[in-house]
């Protein structure tokens, strides 16, 4: 059976709460062996790929880069998370072909919902959804959330962290 979804992750803890996730909702993830390269994706059939960039084992840009420029794996799609202070290295992902750069924070957030939109083939323009819309794109309107929440390094404030004020006493005292 192919997998829905393939994972490059390191993190086993990680990786196990990915698959609960996602055997929770219906979906398979599985971890391929890397060494095999390109090809041990490409005999999984996913439908996308999920990359730790932080992975210390893993050259993850590269791997984007290699995966979007094979034939037999370019039109995967790759969802990818990092430290939201990783700058360079989310800018890097971005020019390197990921469909989606997230912060790690907002992609466990997000998890049951990444994983059941990117699990199944996006209909093609024979196949219109159901709302009558020709062109079915939720990696796409998740990747224009995603820049919403990462935007590009020229358009972020001097590097400086936004804060948020929290409320300190519960107001039904």
């Amino acid at each position: 059976m192919a997998a829905n979804i393939v994972a490059l992750v390191d993190d086993l803890f990680f990786l196990a709460k990915i698959q609960e996730t996602a055997k929770v909702i219906g979906v398979t993830v599985v971890k391929v062996d890397i060494t095999r390269g390109s090809a041990a994706i490409a005999e999984a059939q996913p439908q996308a790929i999920v990359i730790d960039l932080s992975s210390r084992s893993l050259p993850a840009v590269d791997w984007v880069r290699t995966l979007k420029a094979d034939p037999a794996t370019q039109a995967i799609r790759i969802i990818s998370f990092v430290s939201h202070v990783q700058e360079q290295l989310i800018a890097d992902a971005r020019a390197a072909g990921c469909d989606s750069v997230m912060a790690r924070s907002a992609f466990t957030q997000q998890l049951p919902q990444l994983l059941g939109i990117y699990a199944t083939a996006p209909p093609t323009a024979e196949e219109p959804c159901e709302l009558g819309i020709e062109q079915w794109a939720p990696h796409r309107l998740l990747a224009t959330l995603n820049s919403l929440l990462l935007p590009p390094i020229s358009q972020r404030s001097g590097g400086q962290a936004r804060t948020s004020p929290h409320r300190t006493k519960s107001r039904l005292e």
